[in-house]
C-alpha cells in the first residue's frame, strides 16, 4: 500500500513534504490576514441616513404604544 501510494504521488508531483510546504504556506496566509489592521466598512451615507429614518420612526411607534 505504501508504495501505491509513493507511485501515486511520484505521478501527481506531490510528496509528503510538498504537502507539508502547502499547509506552511496556507497558514503563513492565513495569519497575515488576520494580523492585518481590520478596517469597518463604509455605509453609503443615503443608506446610513435611511436607516436612521426608520430607527427614529419606529421608536416613535414604541414610544406612542407606551403611552
Amino acid at each position: 500500500m505504501k508504495e501505491r501510494i509513493a507511485e501515486l504521488q511520484s505521478a501527481t508531483g506531490q510528496d509528503e513534504y510538498s504537502g507539508l510546504a502547502r499547509a506552511h504556506a496556507i497558514r503563513s496566509e492565513n495569519s497575515k490576514q488576520s494580523a492585518a489592521p481590520a478596517t469597518p466598512p463604509r455605509i453609503d451615507p443615503a443608506v446610513e441616513k435611511h436607516i436612521d429614518q426608520a430607527r427614529d420612526e419606529l421608536i416613535r411607534e414604541l414610544s406612542g404604544m407606551l403611552k
